[in-house]
């Protein structure tokens, strides 16, 4: 194994780091057909098998509690790291996290979040519950203070039918989005990652492979 954790670190010396700064991160795809990315791939899915820790969310808040205190020491560790090196392990990670990950088993997300909404996305979902635009946004909206971005705001919501959004090919971006792991420069967002973190598999899943991937040490904090 170490021969290839050696040759991940050299492919990463060995590239312009200032390149890789400047990469759009929409562009993974390519950046997978690199060298850059050899070590890596060998090392995470030959040599460590990604493991999933918990898959139901029900299970959730107990080990949010549980690990409080590490999470707390992880934050301040991944604030020393570069940012295109959480970014880019999290471009590997995320893909096989979601693959094995079913959300129509969870929902959490529709249960807890409240979307941000275009005026487009206003008239859509009106018409899904057969209301003019105004009537919809008066019973299902309201309007952010300072922003004025108007956001759906029953908790959960009024499309979820069961664990299943029922307009799901129309949802809003807000949700197709969700849960937002693939920004640039992730670290800055963290925050908000961890309240993630709480409800949904897929992050917490996310940031657990993710500490192991960058060295971080749990027993320590």
């Amino acid at each position: 194994m170490m021969e290839f954790v050696n040759l991940r670190f050299h492919l990463n010396i060995f590239f312009d780091t200032s390149i890789l700064m400047k990469l759009n991160r929409g562009l993974k795809n390519e950046l997978k057909n690199s060298y850059l990315l050899i070590g890596f791939l060998f090392d995470f899915f030959i040599f460590r098998p990604m493991k999933i820790v918990e898959m139901h969310p029900e299970n959730l808040p107990a080990l949010v509690t549980e690990k409080a205190a590490e999470n707390q020491s992880f934050r301040n560790f991944i604030h020393a790291l570069p940012s295109k090196q959480i970014d880019f392990t999290l471009d590997v990670i995320i893909p096989e996290v979601e693959k094995n990950i079913d959300c129509t088993q969870c929902g959490n997300c529709c249960r807890h979040l409240q979307p941000g909404l275009s005026a487009e996305e206003i008239s859509i979902l009106a018409s899904k519950k057969s209301m003019s635009n105004e009537d919809f946004k008066n019973q299902f909206t309201a309007q952010e203070k300072g922003t004025m971005i108007q956001y759906m705001t029953a908790r959960p919501c009024v499309f979820l039918d069961h664990n299943i959004c029922s307009i799901y090919e129309s949802r809003p971006h807000s949700c197709k989005d969700f849960p937002y792991l693939d920004e640039a420069r992730i670290k800055l967002y963290w925050k908000r990652v961890m309240e993630f973190y709480k409800i949904c598999p897929i992050v917490f899943n996310t940031v657990e492979l993710l500490k192991k991937e960058v060295g971080f040490n749990s027993s320590s904090a």
